[in-house]
């Protein structure tokens, strides 16, 4: 494959026309005080600007974190410029075609050089926006999964969630929110499915309860029988049933009255819906998630109208820090989901995802399981060929570490019964409750006493007033009540002194108490979090272990070593604690946020993302750079092919699958084991032979070998297709990861050296030419190589991000197995359901084994796909490079266009001379600009601060002065509070979330949103 630069020289210098005609003197009237003016505002800086001198080309030493900041504001004051720029160009020839009276199609001065500029730059702003890293959380239902993102962004109740049952019916993908406007402050935009995915679905409905109703009247099996496939099939029609009562309102009893396309087509606003995009905004965060719940809740929290089974997608859009700059949070419905429609989009997003984190419940971690655990054989394979099964790109959650019993856990856990710290911090929590229990008793007794004498102070007090004024003996009975009233005062402030004490006493113990408890729990808490930590790398270890067989040599070790090396993140967090403590509020076992890990969690997905932030920041800013230097050298008023042929790496002859033949004999063998654990009812468990019940293998057999769910609380997914696909992947998982990821990626190297090397033969041999034709030409040749070097930077991107793109491809090729394989495996699992009648169970296995090994064209046919797909792409490259090549030509020749423009005019007549005195007035007016930009570039602001990595790893030890947290909030001291002794929320909200609910005005959200 080769690149092709410029092949006919420079623009053809010695044909291009000059003028011999002088520039024209400005005239007072028209633009001579606004030039001069200009002209005098940028002169002071007329050198010629290189790639060298800028700022952000200049950050190479420094760390990632510090480099993105830097480029991200390099970018961001560039484009700012450009949109004036834009403007001001747009403003211009809108001016000169209405003045001239011709159309802009009619060439008048450079429109054909810089109406281009606008649409470019409309391009790259467009491009810059739509910059999507997608982290996708994926887990079990009731993980936690949505509360954990509610944290990340700093909305409470964004998400739906639930403990008990699944709540994310779709993809809720959340991106950063670029409309300002307040009422659009949360927006929402909910896709809703096709009329004919719907309309499928209901068939599917139908047909499960017709198979069934046939099932029951069928006399061939047994009672016993019977029940047990009644049962799977009633746990498979009821999730259809309800998605049916959710949209309709219709029982199953009614279906039987109503076809599926009558059902379908009885409500009319249904129908409206289906295609469609519904967009929703709001100014208050709980109104915004009031309203999307019925879209995308599927529990029952929801009430009335509920559209969840008819939504394909759902795009929500927030002001959240940690979304600024293109990162997309992705809430995956649950892994191993009961419902096969879920399942499968969890599935597909799977591929597209740059980063996986799968929660995890700590309750369940260990005794269920670990993270690594829950994916299945194939989504580890996928994973690992599409180069995302490392500690780069895949993370462990423990949600809810906060849900322990610590004298349950101390009792039980073995380590710790020899842990002398722990078990006297448990025999001080056993004491100081202890102790507070009679002091608590005798402050009811006291309470209790108090009372009474107030009763009988009141009663005192009633009957003195009742005392009639005069009378023989009235003064001697007054003066006796008033003596034991007063008697009974000093008792009760002696008794209201001792109650007080009490309640000193227990304030006491109940504040040792807490203290106590906070370091006991979060010692639980803690060392809980790392017994369940090492269980998941060991998993993690094993696992990638396996999917690299064989020992990766040579450059494919220096590649991958660093990020395959075992090693996984593990991140113990409490969400709830998290936002309990944002409120301000205590919270037991968790002194400050960054106990909670929600803190490191949400650092280590911006910092490990930071990578694809920079190579998309270098792509623009080498097109920005190029732009800059074509709009500086256009706006400079003057006073008077190559063939790069790279080297021919031959992509084309790299084979990822391998020897195609020693893989095709491995396939029968390994086929024929994979098959024969189909019937295993724990497939994962390789020491597991317990085989699963018959009724449920008939089920999966009829869904076409999977995914199956079953139902009830322990629930299993199986998919016989992605069970076989997974060991006959493996057998090229390692030769397809070295191909994609090794071998592709150092095909770049070699190709940018040849160009380099060719690139400055080519200038060379271009001031050759200059030289030999206009001499005179030299200097303001000189002065344009910046932007025609910003060219070859350019090219540079593109070739790899071609070459970027064809390793990336790996993650569409590969499923292409899975699909063949299906297609050939329906009709075998169609024959082993017409085994039927007494031990019709091990027959079916039996057949299934048998017709599988005998069908090599299985493997056969999806390596042959997958073969095709890989050329196919590879030819796709060969035309890329062919663009890429044009590209070079046309920006090289329109670097010399420019170059030769300013010494060309249209002579001094009237009509000329004014268009001439319009043309570079636009030009001094973006030659002010394009300084403006440039003074950014090289001097960028100096509030410029980079993602702030500090310290958020979680303490290992539980700092007592911590607890005072909550109260530092409130009175504004040791740094969180501000200079008025008020809390200031911004600083505990901003650093991983964005909105925060109790800051309720625009400019405090405004504020908090800086990054």
């Amino acid at each position: 494959m080769d690149v092709d630069l410029p092949t006919d020289g420079p623009c053809n210098v010695a044909n291009r026309p000059r003028s011999t005609s002088p520039p024209p003197e400005p005239t007072e009237t028209t633009f001579a005080g606004v030039a001069n003016s200009i002209e005098r505002a940028i002169e002071h800086d007329r050198t010629p600007a290189g790639p060298s001198s800028f700022a952000w080309n200049q950050c190479r030493d420094k760390d990632i974190s510090a480099r993105v900041s830097i480029k991200q504001q390099a970018v961001d004051d560039a484009l700012k410029c450009l949109l004036e720029i834009r403007d001001e160009i747009l403003t211009a020839t809108s001016n000169e075609t209405s003045s001239s009276g011709h159309e802009a199609s009619d060439n008048l001065w450079d429109q054909d050089v810089v109406i281009p500029w606008t649409n470019e730059i409309a391009e790259l702003n467009q491009k810059h926006q739509e910059l999507e890293i997608l982290v996708g959380v994926a887990g079990q239902t009731g993980a936690g999964k949505s509360t954990i993102l509610n944290t990340l962004l700093g909305v409470p109740e964004l998400l739906p969630s639930s403990n008990s049952e699944a709540s994310t019916s779709c993809a809720c993908k959340v991106s950063w929110n670029r409309d300002n406007s307040p009422e659009h402050r949360f927006r929402a935009e909910i896709v809703f499915r096709s009329r004919e995915d719907v309309a499928k679905e209901l068939e599917a409905t139908y047909k499960e309860i017709r198979d069934r109703n046939a099932y029951v009247e069928d006399e061939e099996d047994d009672d016993e029988d019977k029940m047990h496939q009644t049962a799977e099939m009633e746990a498979q029609i009821s999730e259809g049933l309800k998605k049916i009562f959710a949209v309709w309102g219709v029982k199953e009893e009614e279906l039987k009255d109503i076809t599926a396309k009558s059902l379908l087509e009885s409500n009319q606003d249904v129908l409206a819906l289906l295609g469609t995009t519904k967009r929703i905004s709001s100014a208050d965060a709980d109104e915004f998630s009031e309203t999307v719940k019925p879209y995308i809740d599927a529990s029952d929290n929801t009430y009335g109208f509920k559209a969840w089974p008819l939504i394909n997608e759902a795009k929500l859009f927030v002001k959240a820090n940690i979304l600024k700059h293109g990162l997309v949070l992705v809430d995956l419905p649950g892994l191993a989901d009961a419902v096969e429609s879920r399942a499968q989009v969890t599935e597909r997003f799977l591929q597209a995802l740059e980063i996986t984190a799968i929660v995890v419940p700590a309750r369940r971690a260990v005794d269920g399981k670990t993270g690594v655990q829950l994916m299945s054989d194939y989504q580890a394979v996928s994973m690992q060929m599409d180069d995302k099964f490392n500690k780069k790109r895949f993370c462990v959650v423990v949600s809810q570490i906060d849900e322990i019993d610590c004298d349950i856990f101390v009792k039980s856990t073995r380590s710790l019964k020899t842990d002398q710290a722990l078990q006297e911090e448990n025999e001080e929590v056993k004491r100081l409750t202890t102790s507070l229990h009679p002091i608590e008793t005798q402050i009811k007794t006291e309470q209790k006493n108090l009372a009474a004498m107030d009763l009988k102070l009141n009663n005192y007090e009633s009957e003195l007033k009742a005392l009639t004024p005069s009378g023989p003996g009235s003064q001697k009975l007054k003066n006796g009540l008033k003596t034991r009233k007063n008697v009974l005062n000093k008792e009760r402030k002696k008794q209201k002194n001792a109650l007080r004490k009490l309640g000193n006493s227990r304030t006491g113990i109940i504040k040792d108490l807490a203290t106590v408890e906070g370091r006991l729990r979060w010692a639980c808490m803690r060392m809980n979090g790392e017994r369940i930590a090492k269980a998941i790398r060991s998993d993690f270890k094993e696992r990638q272990k396996k999917l690299l067989n064989k020992k990766i040599k040579g450059a494919a070790a220096a590649a991958s070593g660093a990020l395959y090396d075992g090693s996984v993140e593990v991140f113990p967090v409490s969400a709830m604690a998290y936002r309990d403590l944002l409120k301000p509020k205590k919270v037991s076992g968790f002194p400050s946020t960054v106990y909670t890990g929600i803190p490191r969690l949400g650092q280590w997905i911006r910092a490990t993302t930071l990578d694809k932030r920079e190579d998309h920041l270098n792509r623009l800013l080498n097109a920005l750079c190029r732009l800059f230097h074509e709009m500086q050298s256009w706006s400079t008023i003057q006073d008077g092919s190559r063939r790069i042929a790279s080297s021919r790496h031959k992509i084309r002859d790299l084979n990822p699958l391998g020897d195609i033949n020693a893989r095709l004999q491995a396939c029968a063998k390994v086929s024929g084991m994979a098959v024969t654990r189909w019937a295993v009812k724990y497939p994962e468990d390789k020491t597991s032979s317990l085989l699963m019940h018959w009724c449920t293998f008939a089920a999966i057999l009829r869904h076409n070998g999977g995914p199956y769910t079953t139902t009830g609380r322990n629930r299993r997914s199986y998919d016989f297709p992605l069970a076989l696909s997974a060991p006959l992947l493996q057998l090229i998982a390692k030769d397809w990861f070295t191909v994609f990821h090794v071998e592709i990626p150092a095909t770049e190297k070699p190709l940018m050296d040849t160009i380099d090397a060719s690139w400055e033969t080519y200038l060379d041999d271009l001031r050759a030419q200059v030289q030999a034709i206009a001499p005179g030409v030299l200097p303001q040749l000189e002065a344009s190589m910046p932007a025609i070097r910003a060219v070859k930077n350019e090219i540079r991107d593109k070739i790899h991000k071609a070459l970027e793109d064809l390793s990336k491809s790996s993650s569409k090729i590969h499923p292409q197995f899975v699909k063949t394989l299906k297609e050939k495996l329906n009709p075998i699992f169609a024959g082993a359901l017409e085994e039927k009648g007494e031990n019709h169970f091990p027959r079916r296995r039996l057949y299934l084994r048998n017709r599988v090994k005998a069908e090599w064209k299985l493997c056969h046919a999806g390596f042959t796909r997958m073969q095709e797909r890989y050329i196919q792409n590879v030819g796709r490259l060969a035309h890329e490079f062919s663009g890429i090549s044009a590209f070079a030509t046309d920006k090289v020749k329109g670097q010399i266009a420019l170059l030769l423009n300013n010494f060309q005019f249209e002579g001094k007549n009237n009509k000329g001379s004014t268009r001439d005195e319009r043309k570079m007035l636009l030009q001094l007016r973006l030659g002010a600009m394009v300084m403006k930009w440039l003074g950014n570039w090289r001097a960028p602001k100096q509030d410029v601060r980079p993602l702030a990595l500090e310290d958020v790893d979680i303490p290992h030890d539980f700092v007592e002065e911590g607890n005072e947290a909550a109260e530092d909030v409130e009175d504004g001291q040791d740094g969180i509070g501000n200079e008025n002794g008020q809390a200031d929320k911004r600083d505990l909200a901003e650093a991983y979330g964005g909105y925060n609910p109790s800051i309720k005005t625009e400019e405090d959200q405004s504020a908090m949103q800086t990054d």
